[in-house]
């Protein structure tokens, strides 16, 4: 009977360990397998004492939208967005889709609000790039403007999709990863130093 019990226990650790290790490796097989996508953003930099220091990235749009939202509890709603690349290989959402289209490429996104006028606000599942607690108050001057040697033209993220899966990558800042950005424009502004 104790063997029994010792093979139950054992039995339960390993299945609570399945899962998270089962989504580890779901988010392996995503950046290594995933088509890269690029996505315009906006980031902004709180502070969640539970989440530790991330950039908040301001992922959303807007998008053409069929009829009526479909009636669910809550105000956002899971939907899909299909999209084409623009000129420069950026998501470009074409329209938003109640069910996953198996016939074009598709994103999983979340809808709010109404849809007026044919069209609806939507925003993509990733929005938090964690990063050092030393470097995300750094991103967020420089993003913000407040740090006006540093303040950069253009932010956007690579994402991977695997199937209905999309994991975010990286965040960049004019076209370089945010921490190259940040190394870069650091030793920019200690050569324009006096005496440096």
């Amino acid at each position: 009977m104790k063997s029994l019990k010792l093979v139950l226990l054992g039995a339960l650790a390993l299945a609570q360990l399945a899962v998270p290790a089962r989504m580890a490796l779901d988010q392996v097989m995503v950046r290594a397998r995933g088509v890269q996508l690029k996505i315009r953003c906006a980031p902004i930099d709180p502070v969640n004492p539970f989440m530790g220091r991330y950039v908040r990235l301001n992922l959303s749009g807007e998008v053409a939208a069929p009829g009526t939202r479909p009636v669910r509890a809550g105000g956002k709603h899971d939907a899909w967005i299909t999209y084409s690349l623009d000129a420069e290989g950026f998501v470009e959402p074409a329209a938003l889709h109640w069910v996953r289209p198996k016939d074009a490429p598709s994103l999983k996104v979340r809808t709010w609000g109404s849809v007026d006028g044919g069209r609806t606000t939507f925003s993509y599942p990733f929005d938090r790039y964690y990063l050092n607690e030393d470097r995300a108050p750094e991103v967020e001057r420089v993003i913000t403007g407040r740090d006006r040697n540093m303040r950069p033209r253009d932010a956007h993220v690579t994402v991977r999709v695997l199937g209905e899966t999309a994991v975010l990558e990286e965040l960049y800042l004019d076209g370089k990863p945010v921490l190259e950005y940040l190394r870069e424009h650091a030793e920019d502004a200690e050569k324009t130093e006096p005496g440096g």
